[in-house]
Order: C-alpha cells, then sequence, then structure tokens
C-alpha cells in the first residue's frame, strides 16, 4: 500500500477529576508532525440501534512500524476520528504496522465510538 496519505494518531489522557468525581479524558497527538500512511477505505453500512440510525465505515491504514500503536488510540484522517480496532504486523519483518478502524456516526452528525 503505498503511504501518501496524512494521518494524525491520538492517545488518550486523563486530566484529572470532573465536578462529578469521574476522570477527565482528552485526546493528544503522539507525534509533532502527521505520520504519512496508506489508507484504504474498507465500506460502510447502515443500521438502527437504540432509536437511531447510525453509519459504521471502516479504513485499513499502513505505517512505518511503531511499537507504541495500540487499540486504546483513535487516528485523524481527513477530520474524522476513527477508532483502532486491530492492530498486527503486516509484512512480519518489523517495517509496516498495519491496523482496522472504525466510525460510528448518527443521523445529527456526531461520533458515537
Amino acid at each position: 500500500m503505498v503511504r501518501r496519505h496524512r494521518i494524525w494518531i491520538l492517545k488518550k489522557v486523563e486530566d484529572g477529576q470532573g465536578k462529578d468525581a469521574l476522570p477527565v479524558e482528552r485526546w493528544e497527538k503522539i507525534t509533532e508532525r502527521p505520520i504519512w500512511a496508506g489508507v484504504r477505505d474498507e465500506g460502510s453500512r447502515e443500521f438502527y440501534a437504540g432509536e437511531a440510525d447510525f453509519e459504521l465505515s471502516k479504513i485499513k491504514v499502513n505505517i512505518s512500524y511503531r511499537k507504541d500503536v495500540s487499540r486504546k488510540m483513535r487516528v485523524l484522517f481527513h477530520g474524522r476520528v476513527y477508532e483502532i480496532v486491530r492492530t498486527y504486523n503486516g509484512d512480519y519483518r518489523g517495517m509496516g504496522l498495519d491496523f482496522d478502524a472504525e466510525r460510528r456516526s448518527s443521523e445529527d452528525g456526531k461520533i458515537h465510538v
């Protein structure tokens, strides 16, 4: 896969406690510059859950190998945030990292992950 797209990988950072004593979380970039990646659209589908229509969009991403990417992270690609759902070493030589990511959104345009 040709790496011609630029993405950001986001990690969750807990930022103290809120008024209700629950942890406040925010997402920050793991690098200072965007990461070059090969991104392939894996399609999308619509489904109905909890009295709302949702769309599930999937992408497959290939980047240079990094140890610090996990399923607990997100990907920012073309202004949309995707949850990383699976990571795997694509070529088994330690040169590349592949991962699958998905995005759920409802008709109101809000992201539901």
